[in-house]
């Protein structure tokens, strides 16, 4: 639903997602983030591995090619890293 610039039926602000990013990195287990980049991530995740893909999007604009990212907290990162868990898919 796009009402004006909103391209979600519920927005979250940058407040709402810093909170988010807050609660986040302070969970001791695996975690992992989908969404696209943005200031608020790329400065609050400084130290969690950020990994993009390039995809087609589609919504009442038609579609549009967006860059969608995975950030994985330390303990994933470093999982990933022992295992190449994306390659094993």
């Amino acid at each position: 639903m796009n009402t004006g610039d909103r391209y979600y039926r519920h927005e979250m602000t940058d407040s709402d997602h810093a909170d988010l990013i807050s609660a986040c990195t302070q969970l001791e287990g695996f975690v992992i983030l989908s969404g696209y980049q943005t200031e608020v991530y790329r400065d609050l995740l400084s130290d969690w591995k950020m990994v993009s893909v390039h995809a087609l999007a589609s919504g009442n604009r038609g579609s549009v090619q967006r860059t969608e990212c995975l950030w994985l907290s330390p303990r994933v990162a470093n999982h990933q890293y022992q295992n190449d868990m994306f390659n094993t898919a």
